[in-house]
């Protein structure tokens, strides 16, 4: 089970989030979010 969740979120490539993984493309949106907040 943890192996699934794993993949899940940190290896799979989603075309809808532009070809990144969800945990890839949390990161960036947040790195993004900080930068417009400075």
């Amino acid at each position: 089970m943890d192996e699934s969740i794993h993949y899940y979120n940190n290896e799979r490539i989603k075309v809808k989030l532009n070809g990144l993984s969800p945990v890839q493309y949390r990161t960036q949106a947040m790195s993004t979010a900080r930068e417009s907040v400075q």
